[in-house]
C-alpha cells in the first residue's frame, strides 16, 4: 500500500479485485433498491429534488500491480471514489477531472467508453445520480 497524500490511498491488485466486485454489487444493489422504492406506497407527495455528481474510478500501475484510488472522507467514517457536484456549464467529464484534482491533487486521463451511473436517495425527497468514469492516473 502506498499513501499518496493524507486522505488518498492506492491499493494493490487483490484489493482492486475486491473493490471491483464491491462496485458490481453496489450497482446491482442500487438497481434493486430503486425497484423496491418504486413499488413502495407513497404516503405524501413532495417535490423531489435531483442532484448530480461525477467522479472516477482511478487506476494506476505501480511495481507491476494495478492499484485503485480511494479517498477517506474528512469525518473518517467511510472511503469512496473521488466525486462531486456538477457546476453550471460543466460537462460530466470536466466535473470528474476537476473533482479528482481538487480532492486528491492527481491528474487523470479519463476513458470515455466506461460510464456507469449510480442512482440513489441520499435523503428524503432527493434523488441523486452519480456518474463514474474509468480513469488512469497521470502522476
Amino acid at each position: 500500500m502506498l499513501t499518496v497524500c493524507q486522505k488518498t490511498t492506492f491499493y494493490n491488485n487483490n484489493f482492486v479485485v475486491k473493490i471491483k466486485n464491491m462496485c458490481y454489487n453496489i450497482f446491482n444493489r442500487v438497481a434493486t433498491i430503486t425497484v423496491l422504492q418504486q413499488k413502495s406506497i407513497i404516503r405524501e407527495v413532495n417535490p423531489v429534488q435531483y442532484e448530480k455528481s461525477c467522479g472516477a474510478l482511478v487506476l494506476r500501475k505501480f511495481h507491476g500491480n494495478t492499484e485503485i484510488l480511494l479517498i477517506k472522507h474528512n469525518n473518517g467514517e467511510h472511503w469512496s471514489f473521488p466525486k462531486g457536484h456538477v457546476e453550471e456549464g460543466e460537462t460530466e467529464i470536466e466535473t470528474a477531472l476537476r473533482e479528482v484534482k481538487e480532492e486528491t491533487d492527481i491528474d487523470i486521463i479519463i476513458d470515455p467508453t466506461f460510464r456507469e451511473i449510480v442512482t440513489y436517495s441520499p435523503k428524503r425527497d432527493t434523488m441523486k445520480d452519480v456518474v463514474y468514469f474509468l480513469a488512469k492516473a497521470k502522476n
